[in-house]
């Protein structure tokens, strides 16, 4: 039971760490690129990294729990190598967008 829980929940917050890394990546342009983003994120918290943290972390759990949910002993689901794989992809790509977006820009 416990390797299936752990399994489950493994799957459920590795695919949403994929998702969310490309999330953080897209806004981090998006709200440097657009004035009136940037100044409401602003508005919201104090500070638009403080709102970027809140979204992004709100926003892992929340997919990690439906994701995972998503899971059971009947379902199959994405490997750990297939995460992993997915994981490193993913981060390059946000190195890729967010550092070509400081070096163009």
């Amino acid at each position: 039971m416990m390797d299936q829980l752990t399994s489950r929940y493994a799957r459920g917050f590795g695919i949403s760490l994929v998702i969310v890394t490309l999330f953080n990546a897209v806004l981090t342009v998006m709200k440097e690129s657009y004035a009136p983003l940037i100044k409401g994120m602003a508005a919201i918290s104090g500070h638009h990294w403080i709102t970027h943290g809140i979204i992004v972390v709100a926003l892992f759990f929340i997919l990690g729990f439906v994701f995972s949910g998503a899971y059971s002993k009947e379902t199959s689901g994405p490997s750990a190598r297939g995460i992993t794989i997915w994981t490193i992809v993913a981060s390059l790509v946000g190195v890729i967008l967010i550092g070509g977006f400081y070096l163009i820009g």
